[in-house]
């Protein structure tokens, strides 16, 4: 019969699977969690030398560790955080409200000075020029939100400097006269590149209309001298090749004064009896009749 009896209690143990058991109770004990995970791994293989019920708890032990073990790693890794950045994390959830900036007075700046504070205080200011008679290039003229105003950042500023007066076309033409200067044809025949683009006046009369379309193209003598050996005009040396699109219509004969640039290059051309003659090339801008 005693022999019986421990035959019972030994079946009994193997029924019971004490890993399956002891693991299901550490998988609640926080940090011993990862002891019940291990033996609740146990107890799962050892299922088949125990009642199949007992499977049931060893895998609820699995569970409840894992789940276990996961908390208590958020937990630490939230604990770890350093305090700048949680300071940083909590000013960024109490900033409810974007950051104003009290718009300074531009009228004491240069356009290069106040596009330097635009980007200093992260505004949008959009730059404009416009011509004044009463201020002078390039100082201040108006900005859209006045001085001490507050706006959020990259809110957008309109901001306008002046072009100063603008000319007329008779002061432009004025102004333009008031550049040119004479030259010496023979040195501009030899180095025309040395004079391209320089503004010039000449005085000469018309000898040939060449074209007479928009770009209109003449001959023209220059360097002249009255005639006296008959009553009035003039008589003109040297050649020169001359466009102009200006408004008037000049024919042969005409006595003219020529407001214009050289051309960087000379012009040749094939004359009447064959041969190749080269000569200055002028763009006229201005043109009046005498």
């Amino acid at each position: 019969m005693a022999e019986n009896n421990k035959k019972n209690n030994d079946e009994i143990l193997k029924d019971d699977n004490i890993p399956a058991i002891v693991g299901f109770l550490f998988s609640f004990l926080g940090p011993l969690a990862f002891i019940g995970f291990i033996l609740s791994i146990v107890g799962l293989f050892d299922v088949k030398q125990c009642k199949t019920s007992r499977k049931n708890l060893a895998v609820a032990g699995i569970i409840i560790s894992c789940f276990v073990l996961l908390i208590l790693t958020i937990a630490i890794a939230s604990s770890n955080t350093s305090p700048e950045e949680t300071a940083r994390e909590q000013t960024k959830t109490e900033k409810t409200e974007p950051e104003k900036i009290k718009v300074v007075d531009f009228s004491t700046m240069t356009m290069g000075e106040a596009e330097k504070w635009c980007s200093d205080n992260d505004l949008v200011c959009n730059f404009t020029t416009d011509y004044s008679d009463t201020v002078e290039k390039d100082k201040f003229i108006s900005q859209s939100v006045e001085k001490d105003e507050e706006v959020e950042e990259f809110e957008k500023i309109e901001i306008v400097y002046s072009l100063g007066h603008k000319k007329t076309e008779a002061e432009i033409e004025a102004e333009f006269k008031a550049s040119c200067s004479t030259l010496d044809y023979r040195e501009v025949l030899r180095n025309p590149s040395d004079y391209a683009n320089r503004h010039v006046y000449w005085f000469g009369k018309v000898s040939q209309v060449i074209s007479s379309s928009y770009a209109k193209r003449y001959m023209i003598y220059v360097n002249c001298h009255e005639n006296q050996y008959a009553s009035g005009g003039y008589i003109c040396d040297d050649a020169m090749y001359v466009t102009y699109s200006g408004p008037l219509n000049l024919i042969e004969d005409d006595v003219i004064e020529m407001w214009g640039s050289m051309a960087s290059e000379a012009y040749t051309y094939t004359t009447v009896l064959g041969s190749s003659k080269t000569v200055p090339e002028f763009e006229a801008s201005y043109v009046t009749i005498h």
